[in-house]
């Protein structure tokens, strides 16, 4: 299995996605919603998968996706909200990130143990 770099992952999905967002042909709220729904999926897949190119799939997936909260995330929080709201949205947003940030890894963390009764080694 080769070496999975994440700041590579992370630097591509950036560009890639980056550049996608800027041409004429793309919805960038879609963009932003497909690369959201993959990063949570590729972590809750992460968490069942057993074998390890399946788990650096899976990382892939989310080094590659989570690098468009980067350069599509003022754009779209500014078509949804608008100007005089932009702030706002944005404080509400970061807000929100935190708390699922802080309740992500407690609650994975309870919900493996209540299913294998165990720890993982």
């Amino acid at each position: 299995m080769g070496h999975n770099n994440p700041f590579l992952n992370i630097s591509v999905g950036r560009l890639g996605l980056g550049f996608l967002a800027q041409q004429s042909f793309t919805n960038t709220v879609i963009l932003q919603i497909v690369a959201v729904f993959l990063t949570g999926a590729s972590q809750i897949l992460w968490g069942f998968w057993r074998s390890k190119p399946g788990m650096a799939a899976c990382a892939t997936i989310f080094g590659f996706c989570v690098a468009s909260f980067g350069p599509t995330w003022s754009e779209v929080t500014m078509l949804l909200t608008g100007l005089e709201l932009f702030p706002l949205a944005i404080g509400y947003s970061l807000a929100l990130m935190g708390l699922g940030w802080m309740a992500g890894a407690p609650v994975a963390g309870l919900y493996t143990f209540n299913t294998i009764l165990r720890w993982i080694d």
